[in-house]
């Protein structure tokens, strides 16, 4: 891996927000440790194949596939958007999530969300992830490669 993407992995896998890469079925294709952690599983190596929806409020589902597909589709309206996920125990969650299509044709989508209710100011984590993806994920061909690399490497072992 190379010496960026894995410090680029390192600060998404060990935030305080949720990272996860979906490919065009919703799979899970790459999520961080603190959102595996929520989930309720030891590693962010146990969620990946799993179906996002799993992780939905049952009446989530089918909204948040058409929200996946816009995304693919690169439709702006769903940039942006605030849901709710559960873990294993049923606790819900508010997060707020900031979506991009992976680049180069790869059907997929990566997203960053913040939790809504942690202590710390959530307005402030959503500027910062909003200007994170606005000036480093959407712009920047470069970061989209590197976790594209990243996520076809991790398929590869």
């Amino acid at each position: 891996m190379l010496g960026a993407s894995k410090l680029l992995w390192d600060f998404l896998n060990y935030s305080s927000f949720f990272v996860v890469v979906l490919d065009q079925n919703m799979n899970i294709i790459l999520g961080n440790y603190c959102l595996a952690k929520f989930f309720g599983y030891q590693s962010e190596e146990d969620i990946i194949g799993r179906n996002w929806k799993d992780f939905l409020p049952y009446q989530l589902r089918s909204m948040m596939s058409h929200i996946h597909q816009q995304v693919l589709k690169d439709d702006e309206t769903y940039r942006e958007f605030t849901s709710e996920i559960k873990n294993k125990l049923g606790e819900v969650l508010p997060v707020k999530w900031f979506n991009s299509k992976l680049g180069n044709g790869d059907k997929g989508t990566f997203s960053i969300g913040i939790p809504l209710t942690k202590p710390i100011n959530p307005e402030e984590n959503i500027d910062n992830i909003r200007t994170y993806m606005r000036d480093i994920v959407t712009k920047d061909a470069q970061t989209l490669d590197a976790i594209k690399d990243m996520v076809f490497k991790r398929n590869e072992d």
